[in-house]
């Protein structure tokens, strides 16, 4: 929803005049609220990763960080569920060529 939507229904429902700064920065915290902060997510990533494994046995999970100034930051992540794997070495079909020199 846009900011001058935003001061509209203010303005309509509670009678309510808002200044720029303060709509955007009330959007701001309850996106943060509602869908979560990423630095939250990024730090979820090992439990999501055990997840994965104790669900789906089989499966190859690889998370990488990298040290910087005693942080880690994320750098890759790589997931391979089983039944893609299997999926896929079961598609797969030897390819034999023969080359004949004349």
């Amino acid at each position: 929803m846009e900011v001058a939507n935003l001061q509209n229904l203010l303005m309509e429902r509670y009678r309510l005049d808002s200044l720029d700064y303060i709509i955007k920065r009330a959007k701001r915290l309850m996106r943060d609220l509602v869908e979560g902060r990423h630095y939250d997510s990024y730090a979820r990533l090992l439990e999501c990763i055990k997840e994965i494994k104790a669900k789906n046995s089989g499966s190859i999970c690889s998370c990488i960080f990298q040290n910087s100034n005693g942080t880690q930051l994320f750098k890759r992540l790589f997931i391979s569920f089983k039944a893609t794997i299997v999926s896929f070495l079961r598609g797969c079909r030897p390819f034999i060529q023969l080359t004949v020199a004349s």
